[in-house]
């Protein structure tokens, strides 16, 4: 069996402008950086991983992701500190490396299929800039001559991250420990004339280790329509084979959306993991609401939410709903002007003259919104997140509570949901179909809609008439689940939320 190492260890803090989860589990084309990486694996390896940082919500992502896959974990206890980096978690690994083996680094993707163990080699690409990084001097035949780290005087061949290690004890001979107690990994291809020969192997290398490589990686890479928008939160959510993986930094989220399958056992697909931050389930073919795009699927959907989703509970509901709306959408506004770091004024917005949001929300009698029906709860309830499959109906974005309470819901909520998913095609908005405009205090934007999804809000919005249900509240929460939206989300959809949240305040109020 083969060896396969992934360094995995390290905190990555270059990246943290873009995620606070760890640099291998960002996403491109809705898979972790890491399972780009064990995807070029051989069918026979045993895939060591060295963590440390987020050490818990790696492990679990990479088991709820390749169950099929032979892994082993090893635990690095200095990740962050003095002597710590590649060369020290690549030691810890040491005991599981008495062989051959591949060596790759966690924020190295290579479209290329890997060379076998039957020769040393290391990836290489063309650099301009030897001073930033490890470079080989490389023969006519492919042959690495010399070896030079992050020097001026180096070569133009950068050692990418990726080796395939035939004479390992050659390897860890020349690996050795600096001055300073601090393992140096490059340090193991300084005398390339230690080894019966190491080759230079080129390949086509997508670094993911900064923002701004990992933004040109995924733009070259990513063709793949996104499972979820850009959300400035900690979690993600991948297709991994026949199942769709969630990952929280939050595990109490995660912890709540696992106790809440229990109650929605039949509404959403089969869960085939649970972890502390992660779960997975199974990935249900069909088409969403979206991509199906018939007002027959979407007429049968509200009969089916009426028979399956919308079942009341008996629970003392007021105070849930008081915090839910006003104390949650006020604490989401502070976020999103500290993100801005500016202050709401006087616009026009689409023709519409707007005051500052603030005015508009002292004109909601929070009371009458508190007033909610408590029911069989789902939580995200947009055409995205509902898959068709045969005429059956499948929630797969469930939400962890409703201001803290497990057991049930407000049907306002699913139905404002519901509306704000007709009135804004959230699969438009994945594909950038929307811009925004700001010009002296005016303000406008666009984002596609369809006919037909026009006609199933028009649809819709007489079904909750004919049931009795208040359509003026159903409004108003859709303006104030875009306005939770926008402190959420990049720029510049949280500048479309946020304006076209605040014009339709204006218009409903």
């Amino acid at each position: 069996m083969k060896a396969f190492c992934i360094l995995a260890a390290g905190k990555g803090v270059r990246i943290n402008k873009i995620s606070s989860l760890h640099k291998c589990l960002l996403s491109i084309n809705n898979l972790a950086v890491i399972s780009h990486i064990i995807n070029k694996a051989p069918e026979d390896s045993e895939i060591i991983i060295a963590i440390g940082h987020q050490k818990e919500i790696v492990k679990e992502y990479c088991l709820a992701a390749h169950p099929d896959k032979k892994l082993k974990f090893v635990e690095v206890d200095n990740y962050d500190g003095p002597g710590s980096g590649p060369g020290y978690s690549l030691s810890k690994c040491r005991e599981h490396l008495q062989k051959p083996f591949y060596l790759v680094c966690s924020d190295c993707i290579v479209t290329e299929s890997l060379p076998g163990l039957d020769k040393n080699w290391i990836g290489t690409f063309p650099i301009t800039d030897p001073e930033n990084w490890s470079t080989a001097q490389v023969d006519q035949f492919g042959k690495v001559k010399a070896f030079k780290n992050k020097s001026k005087q180096g070569y133009n061949q950068a050692w990418i991250g990726i080796a395939g290690i035939k004479d390992y004890e050659v390897f860890w001979n020349e690996m050795k420990s600096g001055e300073d107690k601090e393992f140096e990994m490059v340090s193991a291809f300084y005398r390339p004339e230690a080894y019966p020969e190491i080759l230079s192997i080129p390949f086509t290398w997508h670094d993911t280790g900064t923002p701004e490589n990992y933004k040109e990686s995924k733009n070259k890479l990513g063709h793949q329509r996104s499972l979820g928008m850009a959300k400035e939160i900690d979690e993600v959510t991948y297709k991994v084979g026949n199942r769709c993986v969630k990952v929280f930094g939050n595990s109490k989220v995660a912890q709540d959306r696992i106790k809440r399958t229990e109650s929605l056992a039949g509404l959403i697909p089969n869960m085939v993991f649970k972890g502390n931050h992660v779960y997975a389930y199974e990935w249900v073919d069909g088409k969403t609401l979206y991509e199906e795009n018939s007002l027959e699927s979407f007429t049968g959907f509200l009969k089916w939410c009426d028979r399956k989703l919308w079942k009341p509970v008996e629970v003392d509901f007021r105070n849930f709903c008081w915090s839910f709306y006003k104390d949650k959408t006020y604490s989401r506004l502070k976020s999103y002007f500290s993100k801005k770091g500016t202050k709401d004024t006087s616009a026009i917005i689409n023709g519409i003259k707007c005051e500052p949001i603030e005015e508009y929300l002292q004109k909601i009698d929070w009371h009458w919104l508190a007033e909610g029906i408590p029911v069989r709860f789902h939580g995200d309830l947009q055409p995205e997140n509902v898959i068709v499959d045969n005429e059956k109906y499948w929630l797969i974005d469930w939400r962890d509570s409703f201001d803290g309470l497990t057991i049930c819901g407000d049907l306002y909520y699913d139905l404002a949901k519901l509306n704000g998913g007709l009135g804004m095609s959230y699969h438009a908005i994945k594909s950038d179909k929307f811009w925004v405009e700001k010009n002296d205090g005016e303000i406008k934007y666009h984002f596609e809609i369809t006919k037909e999804l026009e006609y199933m809000k028009y649809c819709f919005e007489n079904w909750v008439l004919e049931k009795g249900y208040d359509l003026r509240k159903v409004r108003v929460l859709t303006a104030l689940v875009y306005l939770n939206m926008s402190p959420l989300h990049t720029k510049p959809f949280d500048e479309l939320l946020f304006n076209h949240a605040k014009k339709m305040l204006a218009l409903t109020l």
